[in-house]
């Protein structure tokens, strides 16, 4: 499985990137997530509809999942 930071540094250019989801799997990977707008960075999955930005290191999602280990991760250090 190629990752975002490998294609980075082998100097590919960024229209070749795989990003993939984290909570969904396809054919025994994580599923590779679609480009919904190039030119800024934008990744989606059509599955869970979680959302990154692979270049954007402050983006956070904010889908269902995404939201729930927030909750789940808030909870536990109080």
């Amino acid at each position: 499985m190629t990752d975002v930071g490998q294609l980075q540094r082998k100097g590919r250019p960024a229209e070749h990137k795989v990003v993939r989801c984290p909570y969904c799997v396809e054919k025994r990977e994580f599923k590779v997530m679609e480009p919904r707008d190039k030119a800024n960075g934008w990744y989606m999955c059509h599955k869970c509809g979680h959302l990154t930005m692979p270049d954007n290191i402050e983006f956070r999602c904010s889908c269902a999942k995404c939201s729930g280990l927030a909750t789940q991760t808030h909870l536990r250090s109080r």
